[in-house]
């Protein structure tokens, strides 16, 4: 994309951005005359009892993907699509998933990834999509200005793509076949949506990093410092920055917790390099994790 066609995607997605009263909720970035999609449920059908075949083979990683659904559909993240419900032709997609494991995580070891990508007589849902400017700062920049803080401070944002609504009209682009009989050789199929920004769509780190960069200009006023750190210091979910006091520190925490929580997002997983501001931290960074926390920079021996 050019320089003026990124301007104008940006300006376009910038202006239908809103905010419910719980969270943003954003629409997808459709490409003008993007082709129509064509009816993929067999093909997603297929992956669907390839992924299960092997999710059989270990029950324990079943369990654990079967829960990963139902706990989102718990949370509203995802909801079971009515049968009787009709929609436009050419706006229904099912993406297959699979899982990832990742041994080297501290949180999330197993993650179901979905693939919109998959073609079906040639069209993907990622090709109807634009996949939107880069407005994240340089990760270099990042690290050098991290550098130059007197205690370092790195926190993330939980669960962010999930914490953002995608609108009504566009969620059933974002269907996936699940079962409640997971354990079954022959199970009924059930068709899910996703209500929420879905990782795997080529579109959603421009639509996190457009509800942040809302958010932040919206209290651009109010916290001018805040947002100016927040902007140029965070990476898609990461935020790597510091403080140059401990008082700062704490003063910075507490204001960047808030400042999220209006956005329905929580900020946590909060580590530093300074002892007293880490043990301040305590169980308020914890709040809402379900997980344990990533290693602080003393367990991992980085110092600034």
């Amino acid at each position: 994309l050019g320089l003026e066609d990124s301007k104008s995607i940006e300006n376009s997605l910038m202006s239908k951005v809103i905010h419910d009263g719980k969270r943003y909720v954003v629409p997808l970035p459709w490409q003008e005359d993007h082709p129509l999609l064509p009816d993929n449920y067999a093909h997603a059908r297929k992956r669907f009892f390839t992924l299960l075949t092997r999710l059989q083979k270990d029950s324990n990683l079943l369990a654990k993907y079967d829960n990963i659904m139902r706990e989102q559909l718990q949370q509203e993240i995802i909801e079971e699509v009515n049968d009787t419900e009709t929609v436009e032709i050419g706006k229904v997609y099912y993406m297959p998933h699979t899982c990832v494991i990742r041994e080297d995580k501290a949180t999330s070891k197993v993650r179901v990834v979905f693939d919109a990508s998959a073609k079906t007589d040639g069209v993907s849902l990622n090709d109807c999509l634009h996949s939107g400017p880069s407005w994240y700062s340089d990760l270099f920049a990042i690290l050098l200005r991290f550098r130059c803080h007197r205690i370092g401070i790195v926190a993330d944002l939980e669960k962010a793509f999930l914490n953002v609504a995608v609108q009504k009209k566009d969620q059933d682009v974002l269907r996936f076949i699940w079962t409640d009989e997971p354990h079954q050789e022959h199970p009924k199929l059930k068709a899910f949506r996703f209500t929420r920004v879905c990782f795997g769509v080529s579109s959603s780190p421009f639509l996190l990093a457009s509800v942040i960069k809302t958010h932040l200009d919206a209290n651009s006023v109010e916290l001018p410092a805040l947002s100016y750190e927040f902007e140029n210091s965070t990476y898609v979910d990461n935020y790597c920055g510091g403080a140059d006091n401990v008082r700062d520190g704490k003063q910075f925490h507490a204001d960047s917790k808030r400042l999220f929580k209006e956005a329905g997002m929580n900020l946590r997983q909060w580590s530093t390099n300074n002892q007293e501001l880490q043990a301040s931290f305590g169980e308020a960074s914890n709040h809402h994790e379900s997980s344990p926390k990533e290693p602080t920079f003393a367990e991992t021996n980085l110092n600034p």
